[in-house]
């Protein structure tokens, strides 16, 4: 099956991001993903993926031993913002031309695209500090509502599940207190006012690094690197290798009913529940941290049901 120039480039930049490859993994790793058991040499054609990339996406692919991987990833945030742009487009372009069949087209509704995205993205743009109302919910009480105000320096924007984020630099009313990088959902946002002074941005805060290694949106920057490994059916195993849980997952093993595959991250709630997500069909073989969380949601899932 043939496949587009931009097709082949995604798959090109996901794989170098995520590691270093020679060009004989690289052209396994396509056989693999693609499911392509012709016998013509791919590695020409590697290469010169290599060379578009580097020129249409400005990514220094570096080889080193033999191995290449991108070495400026600074630029991520960019060439992310420009796929998603292209995404969108081409979905809305998609349902346009078949007008007459908009009525079979199911989207999920997201509420917080049209809860101030735009001149949060503008602020992001322009680099101006943004003024809001927060509501937060009482964790005791699903009527209580408890309402902030948040000055804050916008960084990034992200989409989750169906929810969109900001997550910026709190600008703290008291100077002795630390400014803090947090996240603020959409949803929940009021009374939001662009100022008209402009923040400096942190030359040390890149956002995909700053999300790289977590699941989610929820970071714990000072929690541990982990390499965590589980074992799944082998049905779900087809599901993750054409939608993988993280960037970082490899398979590294398997047999004629489940298959083991790998991450690194820093494990934390959004990706407790990932895995959650799965039931009976996903076990965590380690290490034994994540193991005891993991069991110890279950059980407290399981008191519910007594």
């Amino acid at each position: 099956m043939s496949r587009s120039s931009t097709e082949q480039h995604n798959w090109l930049i996901g794989k170098l991001s995520s590691g270093k490859y020679t060009l004989d993994e690289l052209e396994d790793a396509f056989r693999h993903d693609y499911d392509c058991y012709d016998n013509k040499d791919k590695k020409r054609s590697i290469q010169r993926w290599i060379s578009d990339v580097q020129k249409l996406h400005n990514l220094l692919i570096v080889c080193d031993n033999k191995k290449y991987y991108i070495a400026d990833k600074g630029n991520f945030k960019k060439y992310d913002t420009e796929k998603w742009i292209a995404y969108t487009s081409k979905i809305n372009d998609l349902i346009i031309k078949h007008d007459d069949i908009k009525d079979k087209i199911l989207i999920d509704n997201i509420p917080s695209e049209n809860q101030y995205l735009e001149e949060i993205l503008n602020a992001i743009s322009s680099q101006l500090i943004i003024k809001f109302s927060y509501t937060k919910y009482s964790s005791d009480n699903s009527r209580n509502l408890e309402k902030h105000q948040y000055t804050i320096h916008p960084y990034c924007a992200k989409r989750f599940e169906n929810r969109w984020y900001v997550i910026g630099l709190v600008v703290k009313r008291d100077k002795e207190d630390r400014h803090q990088i947090q996240k603020f959902s959409l949803d929940m946002i009021n009374e939001l006012k662009l100022q008209k002074k402009k923040f400096k941005p942190d030359p040390n805060f890149n956002a995909v690094e700053y999300f790289k290694d977590v699941y989610g949106i929820t970071t714990d920057q000072n929690g541990p690197l982990t390499e965590i490994r589980i074992s799944v059916d082998a049905w779900l195993a087809n599901y993750l290798r054409t939608l993988p849980l993280h960037p970082s997952q490899k398979e590294v093993g398997e047999s004629t009913s489940f298959n083991v595959f790998q991450y690194t991250l820093r494990p934390a709630n959004d990706f407790y529940q990932a895995l959650l997500h799965h039931g009976p069909h996903l076990k965590v073989l380690s290490p034994e941290s994540v193991r005891g969380e993991m069991k110890k949601l279950i059980q407290e899932m399981a008191e519910k049901y007594k």
